[in-house]
């Protein structure tokens, strides 16, 4: 739990991140130098291409209200829904 307003959060894995509520700014690092890449609020998802692709999500997420919420699906979570017989039907063409 955070109790300073505006925190910030250094990610390194692989997961699918939806914003609950509450905004953020996403930055990465671009030529040595802290970048905004972002600016979210509720409903927006991101770290889905690291789940696709199974790469790390290197990025600093930064509290932009005073309250944030996260929903995080680690790779193994979203890969379990995926394989999960109430979500996913074979397609044949």
């Amino acid at each position: 739990m955070y109790n300073e307003s505006p925190f910030s959060v250094t990610t390194d894995s692989v997961a699918c991140i939806r914003i609950k509520s509450g905004m953020i700014i996403l930055q990465k690092e671009v030529g040595g130098k802290q970048t905004v890449i972002a600016r979210m609020g509720a409903d927006a998802t991101f770290g889905e291409m690291s789940v696709l692709d199974k790469q790390i999500i290197s990025a600093t997420v930064i509290a932009d209200s005073d309250k944030v919420e996260l929903y995080v699906m680690e790779v193994n979570g979203v890969y379990d829904l995926f394989k999960s017989r109430y979500v996913a039907r074979p397609f044949t063409n």
